[in-house]
């Protein structure tokens, strides 16, 4: 009987590193779906993350200390008037964003902005186009980047199949070294 045989036969549907990736991914597919009806945030100090949108936000605001973190409902149209949802109404479904960066606009370039919309002449994603138009010239002060849901995920999967790569590979590595001080051990035992 060959060592090779002896070995219990590892499967994939009993891998932790398989239901936990799918856990993660629909954890994922659930919090891109919450993001439209909920904004959920976590803030320390002047860094803090939302959950909105369709996608991650983080943001940096100079001057913010503690911790803090909760889920609300977006704010109502009424509220945010033509800078938010009635400018962006797809903010309220279901969509695949774009990955953004804000910066540090010129008085010239935010005016230029408000009148047209657009940033070194084109659309900007409607959670960078509402942040402008929500902070205004406090703009400059706070740092964002958007990170839509989708990329989000594709990364997760990404670094998950690799991570399952990983392990085929390494399993297979150590059968085939196995195998072989096996076959070194019966060829021992013959002479």
């Amino acid at each position: 009987m060959s060592m090779d045989s002896e070995l219990p036969r590892p499967s994939l549907l009993r891998s932790p590193l398989l239901w936990c990736g799918l856990m993660l991914l629909v954890f994922l597919g659930w919090a891109w779906r919450d993001s439209v009806g909920r904004w959920s945030y976590v803030r320390a100090g002047s860094v803090s993350a939302h959950s909105m949108a369709s996608g991650v936000t983080i943001l940096r605001m100079p001057g913010r200390s503690g911790w803090e973190s909760g889920s609300v409902d977006p704010p109502p149209m009424s509220r945010l008037g033509l800078e938010g949802y009635g400018r962006y109404p797809e903010l309220l479904r279901l969509r695949l964003g774009r990955p953004e960066l804000s910066r540090a606009l010129a008085e010239k370039e935010l005016v230029a902005f408000f009148k047209t919309g657009l940033l070194d002449g084109r659309e900007p994603d409607p959670v960078v186009g509402m942040f402008y138009h929500g902070a205004g010239g406090s703009s400059r002060s706070v740092r964002m980047v958007f990170i839509p849901y989708w990329c989000v995920m594709l990364a997760v999967a990404g670094v998950w199949a690799g991570l399952i790569y990983w392990r085929y590979r390494s399993i297979q590595e150590h059968r085939a070294e196995l195998a072989g001080a096996a076959a070194e051990n019966d060829s021992g035992h013959e002479s």
